[in-house]
């Protein structure tokens, strides 16, 4: 199966899709925007990675500019501090964060 970013995944799919690319070490992009915001919040890599893969989708919002579906995922850094990360899936192998919030 083709991946199409312009589909929308289910909750569920977007977590397995995801979890599926931190855990195997595909490629999970850092925009600068989101290297800028991770500095301000005291975030590392192993924060984001581990909201991504232990918390849960939140919400999906279209990007017209991109033309793909950006995914809110929820949850606890390794400090137990709630936290949040916007993530685009570009392909089967590959992942951009664009942006963390606290």
């Amino acid at each position: 199966m083709r991946f199409d970013s312009t589909k929308e995944l289910s909750k569920k799919d977007v977590e397995s899709f995801i979890r599926d690319i931190v855990e195997t070490g595909k490629v999970l992009i850092i925009s600068k925007h989101a290297k800028q915001r991770m500095k301000e919040r005291n975030y590392t890599i192993q924060d984001v990675q581990f909201i991504l893969t232990h918390g849960h989708a939140q919400s999906s919002e279209f990007n017209d500019f991109a033309k793909n579906w950006k995914y809110t995922f929820e949850g606890n850094d390794l400090d137990g501090d709630t936290g949040s990360v916007v993530i685009a899936i570009a392909n089967h192998y590959s992942a951009v964060i664009i942006t963390v919030l606290g």
